[in-house]
């Protein structure tokens, strides 16, 4: 429960919880019952005790009563209270995820607590607290929809004016999960068909790639990480570890699965910028045809450099960093850089094909340092700083060794959620072969060192919709439309899959991937 209630805001979902259940929350049954129940349900992961995932169901079946008798009554269903019971109720089912019903009770109580919101707001001023809990019941409901693959509903669309721009201006999650919500709008525009043209869906793109930047930008130095340096001359069952000798330090695993998120979000939008320019290339000529090529360059340089920063996560992801520190040879503590551009919209082209600007390039965002522009002609067009050879010039007989070295038992969370990046990664197709070769052997290293059902269950859905559901993947057997319950995670386990490959709040928890055992498959 440490990700959801504590005193810090920055950290903390429900950091107004303890005071408002002190004042109000007490005497209300079904709060008290909710409460009871998802604090259980959290430590009984934790604790590896299913004795207490049974006695937390029990309190939440009888929370549900509770919350349905205030639903019955005009009087009680638009309280702070009702609201509050609703949303633990979700944090609840997503704690456990339901065999039978899968991930369809979290949107249920999402949706229910959606229509409380309209009707309390309907009848009264928002009290500071209800404007708190508005904020949490929003960032979920993003993420919801970010991780169902299906579009924001009506009813957020009315309560969302609400929230403040910026929903929560001291959480870091709540900042990401704002800017999420405007990349499932557009995710949601692609699939419809909105756009008209290639230009217009690029001005998109690298609108929101600026607000991505902006988002690094601002991320406060508790969230940084440290670079670490290993020498090049350590053992070949150490350096299959370690992709091009430096891996990262976060101040805990949440931090690192947060920045991976960003890092993704910005990979699969210049593969999108990417694939626009490259139908606009072939109606362009003169000056307009190089800065195409050169934005090309550009977004295959920067998705490079992002890509090896999520390959830096990976020893620590994978809890192998302590045993690599006795290599370190030094460190660097990485800091966001400012933009020197105080109007982002300066790094995108303008909309008017005639008169577009330099191409966008990133000189903060990633915490690596400015990628070279070349032209896309050039041999060295989809190369970078890195010291390892591009794709023509590594030999093809190269494979990936699996290390002799075993860490032990690995955070599934944090596992499925590190595979569900590499799976994705692996499908950029100007990645150097290199570091194509190093990310299949972590993920060979992963599926050997995890439950091998889980792992290739996965492993289907992601080929089934990749890239996070954005069009921009020519790999066979996709299922591009749909939300994810009803064509990719059929069965409650799939979702539960699903959903904890996805959540990166809830690593550390002990969801006992065994549970998705061959022999478990309903």
């Amino acid at each position: 429960m440490s990700n959801y209630v504590g005193k810090d805001p920055a950290v903390s979902q429900l950091h107004y919880l303890p005071a408002f259940y002190g004042k109000l929350g007490y005497a209300t049954s079904s709060l008290k019952k909710t409460i009871i129940a998802s604090g259980l349900a959290g430590y009984a992961r934790t604790a590896r005790r299913p004795d207490l995932i049974e006695r937390s169901t029990r309190t939440y079946v009888a929370a549900i009563r509770d919350i349905n008798t205030a639903l019955s009554s005009p009087q009680h269903a638009a309280n702070d209270t009702t609201l509050m019971s609703i949303m633990m109720a979700a944090m609840f089912e997503t704690m456990l995820v339901s065999p039978e019903s899968g991930m369809h009770n979290v949107s249920k109580h999402l949706e229910g607590a959606m229509s409380v919101a309209y009707l309390s707001l309907q009848q009264r001023p928002p009290s500071d607290v209800f404007k708190a809990l508005l904020s949490t019941l929003v960032q979920s409901v993003i993420m919801n929809c970010w991780i169902q693959h299906v579009p924001l509903p009506s009813r957020y669309k009315s309560i969302r004016p609400y929230v403040p721009d910026r929903i929560n201006p001291h959480s870091v999650h709540a900042k990401l999960v704002d800017v999420l919500s405007r990349v499932i709008e557009f995710r949601d525009d692609l699939k419809g068909g909105s756009y008209q043209s290639p230009n217009a869906v690029l001005q998109r793109a690298l609108r929101i790639e600026a607000d991505l930047k902006t988002f690094i930008e601002e991320m406060p130095t508790h969230t940084c990480f440290e670079k670490c340096w290993m020498p090049t001359v350590q053992a070949t069952e150490v350096q299959q570890l370690v992709y091009n000798w430096v891996f990262h330090a976060y101040p805990q695993q949440f931090a690192g699965h947060l920045w991976n998120n960003v890092r993704s979000c910005r990979i699969h939008l210049h593969q999108l910028v990417h694939q626009q320019c490259s139908i606009l290339l072939s109606s362009s000529a003169g000056a307009e045809y190089s800065k195409l090529r050169l934005q090309i360059s550009a977004s295959e340089s920067l998705t490079i450099v992002l890509a090896e920063e999520i390959c830096a996560t990976v020893p620590q992801l994978l809890s192998y960093a302590d045993y690599l520190n006795q290599f370190v040879e030094s460190t660097d503590f990485a800091l966001p850089t400012r933009s020197r551009s105080p109007h982002p919209s300066e790094c995108s082209m303008a909309s008017d094909s005639s008169n577009r600007a330099e191409p966008a390039s990133d000189n903060s965002g990633s915490n690596a340092s400015t990628p070279k522009t070349f032209d896309a002609s050039s041999p060295q067009s989809t190369s970078t700083n890195s010291s390892y050879a591009s794709n023509k010039d590594m030999p093809k007989t190269y494979t990936a060794k699996i290390p002799l070295f075993t860490p032990g038992a690995l955070d599934p969370a944090s596992a499925f959620h590190l595979l569900l990046k590499l799976h994705n990664l692996a499908l950029v197709p100007w990645l150097p072969f290199a570091m194509k070769s190093w990310i299949q052997g972590r993920i060979s290293w992963i599926e050997n060192n995890s439950d091998p059902y889980s792992a290739r269950r996965l492993k289907d859905m992601i080929r089934k919709r990749p890239c996070d559901g954005f069009p921009v993947s020519n790999a066979p057997g996709q299922i591009p439309f749909g939300g994810i319950c009803e064509t990719i995670a059929l069965t409650p386990a799939d979702q539960r899959l699903w959903f904890l490959a996805h959540s990166w709040l809830f690593v550390g928890i002990d969801w006992n991937a065994d549970y998705y055992s061959e022999a478990s498959d309903p």
